[in-house]
């Protein structure tokens, strides 16, 4: 759609703040209970809302969910394997319901 090809950025609420957040910045986000950790230089941020809702904001092109508790940007991944991934210096693992993932990021790599 037109408003993802726009979309660069999402604002999350912060404490008792609204922040903005370039999606280029986002190297993980992880899911803790209700919050999610937000992984941008030079501090995560936490902010009170689930994976999910997190996952609805942010352009499906960019960002894979590999995991029940974890949403990686395509562009940072750094390598995988069929049960694991590594980004931001991280070993990510991929969860079983999302074995699609692994085939999806070898479609992605040999058309890079």
């Amino acid at each position: 759609s037109s408003q993802e090809l726009q979309l660069n950025s999402i604002f999350v609420k912060v404490n008792y703040e609204i922040m903005k957040i370039n999606l280029k910045d986002i190297e993980l986000i992880e899911a803790l209970d209700d919050y999610i950790k937000i992984y941008i230089k030079p501090n995560p941020v936490l902010t009170l809302m689930t994976l999910k809702s997190i996952q609805e904001k942010l352009p499906s092109r960019d960002f894979v969910r590999v995991h029940r508790s974890f949403i990686v940007p395509l562009a940072r991944i750094e390598k995988f394997s069929k049960t694991k991934l590594w980004t931001a210096g991280k070993e990510i693992p991929i969860g079983s319901s999302y074995s699609q993932v692994y085939d999806q990021l070898l479609t992605i790599s040999k058309t890079k």
